[in-house]
């Protein structure tokens, strides 16, 4: 509803678009999608003939001062390094006294989207956005409210304990807990706890599918409730996990990842956790290569951004998933 509301009373911000690409074609999917965000698109300058979405391409910017005047023009996004066009660099100049936003579209797409693009990341990109001195504070502010909300659940949950260990066995043989090996920071291995949710018998350990047989239905209330994730409050005591941060990958999945995708180890800088960015961002990712390009979007942005603001929405987001027994 709320979102319905800013659709159909939130101002627009009138935006447009110099240089076409990929990364480009992707932003003006996101906000077609989004129209609550109020970004409305008025034109993109290009080379190109084709029409995107019925939004008018002119070639050229030598009239951009009365296009800008003529849509109202805000915000201006730019594709490319303005040290590679004269002209293009000389018209931006001339509309310095329209009062308007200029901003790189790699920027853009990360404020609107909540993730890094692919398209940004090198070393640089790293050196230059991942000021891990200056977290100090936040990190130890962090690990004190990890314990203390660990120390909180243990002690709310403890009488459920045995209740939940008897349904786990009447359905199924098997043990209470199951321990699975975890990358955690650094890459350092540790073993992550959580109820069983699946039956012991023909267990191969791969991947959870979609639909998988060898989840119990008892174990599928626990998966959407969450409340499998309870005993990772042991984990985040001993100082291996976070409440909050990227999700923990099996060792063998890491390995075949790091091959594929460029710095995939990096987004274990910081502690995995029982929920994170990825986890709320209402895409459901797979392991698969094109999933996992995805999810180190999202675990990048919150490396970078992570702060107690983002950590409480973060929390705030997976209370409102549990409640709703969506699962994430």
């Amino acid at each position: 509803m709320y979102n319905n509301l800013l659709k159909s009373y939130l101002p627009k911000n009138n935006i447009a678009i110099i240089g076409l690409n990929n990364l480009a074609e992707e932003l003006i999917r996101e906000l077609n999608e989004k129209p609550h965000l109020g970004q409305k698109i008025a034109f993109i300058i290009d080379n190109n003939e084709h029409k995107i979405n019925n939004i008018p391409i002119i070639k050229g910017t030598g009239n951009l001062d009365s296009l800008i005047r003529g849509k109202n023009i805000d915000t201006i996004i730019l594709t490319s390094n303005l040290n590679e066009s004269n002209e293009l660099r000389s018209s931006l100049f001339k509309c310095l006294h329209l009062k308007i936003n200029y901003i790189s579209l790699l920027r853009f797409y990360e404020d609107l989207t909540g993730k890094i693009p692919v398209e940004s990341l090198n070393k640089m990109w790293f050196l230059e956005n991942l000021s891990e001195g200056n977290k100090s504070w936040f990190d130890l502010f962090k690990r004190t409210y990890d314990i203390i909300l660990a120390i909180l659940i243990l002690s709310a949950t403890a009488i459920f304990w045995p209740i939940i260990a008897i349904a786990i066995k009447m359905e199924s043989k098997g043990p209470m807990f199951i321990e699975m090996t975890r990358n955690g920071k650094n890459n350092s291995k540790f073993k992550m706890f959580k109820f069983r949710t699946m039956k012991e018998e023909g267990n191969d350990r791969s991947p959870t599918a979609n639909n998988d047989p060898r989840i119990t239905k008892f174990g599928s209330f626990l998966r959407k409730t969450r409340l499998d994730e309870i005993p990772q409050a042991l984990n985040i005591l001993k100082g291996e996990m976070s409440f909050v941060g990227p999700r923990p990958e099996r060792p063998e999945l890491v390995k075949e990842l790091e091959k594929q995708i460029p710095f995939y180890k990096e987004r274990t800088l910081v502690k995995p956790g029982v929920t994170g960015w990825d986890q709320v961002s209402g895409e459901y990712h797979s392991p698969s290569y094109e999933d996992s390009l995805k999810k180190i979007q999202y675990d990048l942005f919150y490396i970078k951004n992570r702060s107690i603001y983002l950590d409480l929405s973060i929390i705030l987001k997976t209370i409102s998933t549990v409640l709703s027994r969506k699962g994430i």
